[in-house]
């Protein structure tokens, strides 16, 4: 090879070398860029199921204080239908008293008519 062979063959070499640089910085800085919409959408989706186990946080938190509200109503209803049971029965037994004391009353009112 002679000189100007040689020249031309390093020419080529360097400037296809420097190319290969070039383009390889270039995909390079492509992925970079893809990487920082890769990480900026990756923050987004952080924000947003961070914001929603707040909000899933403030929800429980609000049904345990109902939870802890109710907590004492099957109690409560137990007591006030002891109450009504109490009450009913109580009506049922006048009821049958009064039904006895009527029918006692037509006795009496019948032998008193008998007598006089």
């Amino acid at each position: 090879m002679g000189r100007i062979h040689r020249r031309r063959f390093f020419c080529g070499a360097s400037t296809k070398l420097a190319q290969r640089q070039r383009e390889h910085i270039r995909n390079l800085e492509s992925e970079v860029a893809d990487q920082k919409d890769e990480a900026q959408k990756l923050r987004k989706q952080l924000s947003t199921a961070v914001s929603l186990i707040v909000e899933s946080g403030n929800e429980i938190q609000f049904l345990v204080e109902d939870l802890e509200r109710l907590s004492g109503l099957p109690s409560e209803l137990n007591k006030w239908y002891e109450k009504y049971n109490t009450v009913r029965n109580k009506l049922e037994t006048s009821n049958k008293n009064l039904e006895g004391y009527k029918s006692q009353n037509k006795n009496l009112a019948h032998r008193l008519e008998q007598v006089q």
